[in-house]
């Protein structure tokens, strides 16, 4: 059936295509020709007549159900042995290559056979699926035979090998050895008792094991052997690994689960359970080399409600330098149920007091920075190490589309000098829009930014100083609730908000910062209670252009120095300070 264009446009062929008319806007609509209608209708009603069904009004199925009854290509062999003949209605072109026959054969084939089903290119081979020609019985009267055109002859789909196509049909099983895990199986130890124990094992050995126990972490099958088997009779326990993951995490064979153990020649493998159920603590290097490695392999499971995932970084012992790492990006979606967590050389919280303050001039800064990070490596002993190439370099980000992980006791450090670029940014965490971190004695030494971005950040007992622009820098639309915290000797400020960024501060500390200490602009929002702002270079607490700074009961913590509007009033900007 050929496309019928709009009348009067017959000369565009294929190209011309119909429009609605709309009177209003004076568009005339295309006039369909009587063809139109009539061949999609001839063609409808040859499919479903040629598949002898009587068109009628009354069922708008009957083409569909005429397509699948597959009758226009069936056929019966009205030929002699070895040579079928077959008419179809209507009849065959071309023989084009995937062309289905099934044809119910009249004679039982004694060799070669061939078919002419009508088609231009006539009598044809009839092949097995290999090529070859037929055997005697491949063809068996009254059967069913379905063929495939290959190009140069009819393939027989439906052959089942040694016995023709109408011999018995062989059916292959395997048996997998099954048992429940013995009794005195552990989380991490499974012991699997066959009732015919193997004398050895090969690579592809399938086993099936009932657990009774969920394990907590890499584990071993311990498989009993036959009586020819190795000394003492049981194999050597061989180890168990995951599917797509590697090393085990817990929950991946859970009690009551019917685990398939694969075995390649020294590894049992299994497709693991999903869902980590218990409280897990995953040790940085001992078990994944780097915190990256670790954050990967629990992408594949689902963290349960009642579970915790504590991700733990090795650190090192009193008096020794901190044991290194390099920055890592969280991405999870259980990723509220994740901390992330460095060691100290020694219990509690910093304050205040352990930092060196001693002005916001470049030489006391210098001094006070050099100062500051002796002392912190004297507390940690875990560090992440942020380089300082590119243009944006984090020592941690947040990458779940929602959720809160918690970073714990680490220091985060950088290259301690300015990086030169203006456009450069090494940050200690960092955070796009949307995206959130909880902070616990965490703190950053030596970056352009300490804690930085979009985001929300909510901090208790974390530092940031000798930074070369700012301890904090919340933007577009961020959150911080910092508790406890404190920014001391960084070259700009030491909490800075803008665009339409809101900072609340409670017990905390901004002191001998180049600048500002505390320093809001662009519709931002700062809230300092109960906290310190002193000795800092311009103010100790600014507002800027259209935003509010709140400070409330700053005298119990030492009082405020320099404001930037006074107190309790508004510069020509819409900056506003709020002083009780």
């Amino acid at each position: 059936m050929k496309y019928v264009p709009p009348y009067g446009r017959e000369s565009e062929g294929d190209l011309a295509n119909y429009i609605n008319g709309n009177p209003k806007q004076g568009v005339q609509g295309s006039i369909p020709p009587a063809n139109a209608f009539e061949h999609p209708m001839r063609e409808l009603v040859a499919v479903i007549s040629k598949s002898h069904i009587t068109p009628a009004d009354s069922d708008l199925m009957q083409a569909a159900k005429g397509i699948r009854s597959q009758y226009m290509n069936w056929a019966v062999d009205s030929g002699s042995v070895n040579n079928l003949s077959v008419v179809y209605d209507p009849p065959l072109g071309d023989y084009t290559v995937g062309l289905t026959l099934r044809v119910r054969v009249a004679n039982t084939n004694t060799g070669a056979a061939t078919i002419d089903a009508g088609g231009s290119q006539g009598r044809v081979a009839i092949k097995r699926m290999n090529g070859s020609g037929l055997a005697a019985g491949d063809l068996v009267a009254t059967g069913i035979v379905e063929l495939c055109y290959d190009g140069t002859g009819f393939q027989m789909l439906n052959y089942l090998g040694t016995g023709g196509a109408g011999g018995s049909t062989v059916n292959n099983y395997v048996n997998i050895p099954y048992c429940v895990a013995d009794a005195a199986s552990s989380a991490n130890i499974v012991i699997a008792v066959f009732s015919n124990p193997p004398n050895q094992l090969t690579a592809g050995d399938p086993m099936l094991v009932k657990m009774i126990a969920t394990n907590t972490g890499s584990a071993v099958l311990r498989v009993k052997a036959g009586s020819s088997g190795p000394p003492g009779g049981w194999h050597p326990d061989k180890p168990i690994s995951a599917n797509g993951g590697g090393a085990l995490l817990q929950g991946d064979m859970q009690a009551g689960d019917v685990v398939l153990f694969i075995y390649d020649g020294s590894t049992f493998w299994i497709s693991p359970n999903p869902i980590i159920n218990a409280d897990t603590t995953i040790n940085v290097p001992a078990q994944y080399s780097t915190v990256d490695n670790a954050l990967l392999a629990i992408r594949r499971k689902t963290i349960a409600q009642n579970a915790m995932v504590t991700i733990l970084l090795a650190g090192a012992a009193a008096g020794a330098a901190p044991l290194t790492y390099a920055p890592f990006r969280i991405n999870h979606a259980n990723v509220d149920r994740i901390t992330i967590r460095g060691q100290l050389k020694s219990a509690g919280n910093l304050t205040s007091s352990f930092f060196a303050q001693n002005g916001p001039g470049a030489t006391a800064r210098a001094n006070d920075s050099n100062y500051n990070i002796t002392q912190l490596r004297t507390k940690y002993g875990t560090e992440i190490v942020v380089p300082s190439g590119g243009s944006f370099t984090a020592g941690i980000v947040n990458d779940s589309a929602s959720g809160t992980p918690t970073i714990a006791d680490m220091l985060i450090t950088g290259p301690g000098v300015p990086s030169g670029d203006p456009i450069a940014r090494w940050v200690g965490c960092g955070l796009t829009e949307k995206r959130s971190l909880r902070l616990s004695n965490v703190s950053t030494w030596g970056l352009d930014v300490g804690f930085y971005g979009g985001g929300n950040y909510y901090m208790t007992a974390s530092f940031a100083c000798g930074c070369a622009r700012s301890g904090t820098l919340l933007t577009s639309g961020a959150f911080g609730s910092f508790n406890a915290c404190g920014f001391f000797g960084n070259a700009v400020g030491g909490v800075v908000v803008n665009q339409n960024s809101t900072v609340n501060a409670v017990s905390s500390w901004s002191n001998s910062n180049g600048a500002y200490g505390c320093s809001i602009s662009d519709v931002g929002e700062l809230t300092w209670n109960t906290s310190q702002a002193q000795n800092n270079g311009v103010a100790d607490v600014s507002a800027g252009a259209v935003c509010e700074m709140i400070v409330q009961n700053a005298a119990v913590a030492g009082g405020v120095g320099t404001y930037s509007p006074g107190p309790n009033s508004m510069n020509a900007y819409g900056g506003y300070m709020s002083v009780s």
